[in-house]
């Protein structure tokens, strides 16, 4: 399955009720499979096992919706992904996707004396002080400019989209033509 896809269904399904509390079980029980795959994984990985390279991806994709699921239905998850420093990580995150190519070809690890666990942090640090920087001279100032577009009228409810089975949720799509 797409990962995309899994994401899409879990956004879906949390738009549909409100909540995600009725998947916390299910969750509960694909993270209780998480180690036996992981061990799994451990054993067969470096082997060139083509199907080994088709469930790698999915499965992750669900280890990752489970994790979310928990953020929202376990309280000491919540608050755990609502420390500060998450969230200061989290606005610089496209930032960090966008440099850590750059400067990882700058630092050039072959060549360069830091390697482990130093090299790793002092190119963390790197990486996360340019993400800082972008978000604070750069990106914030054109967030504010949101506020100069108006938002659109939330459509009203009416006509009938079924998805996987779910209770129907009435959705009006409508178009003005005036």
């Amino acid at each position: 399955m797409d990962t995309l896809a899994l994401g899409s269904m879990l956004a879906v399904f949390a738009h549909r009720y409100g909540d995600l509390r009725r998947l916390k079980r299910a969750a509960t029980y694909a993270t209780m499979l998480a180690p036996v795959v992981l061990i799994a994984y451990v054993l067969v990985m470096g082997q060139g096992l083509t199907w080994v390279q088709l469930f790698k991806f999915p499965l992750l994709a669900i280890l990752c919706c489970c994790l979310l699921i928990f953020a929202q239905t376990i309280n000491v998850v919540r608050s755990l992904f609502s420390l500060s420093i998450l969230r200061s990580m989290g606005k610089c995150s496209y930032a960090l996707y966008v440099f850590h190519p750059y400067l990882l070809g700058f630092f050039n690890w072959k060549q360069t004396h830091l390697r482990g666990t130093v090299g790793f942090v002092l190119y963390f640090l790197v990486c996360f002080t340019a993400a800082w920087l972008s978000w604070h001279l750069y990106e914030k100032h054109f967030l504010r400019l949101k506020r100069y577009f108006q938002d659109l009228p939330k459509p009203k409810r009416q006509e009938s989209l079924t998805v996987f089975g779910m209770p129907e949720r009435k959705v009006e799509i409508g178009v003005s033509l005036e």
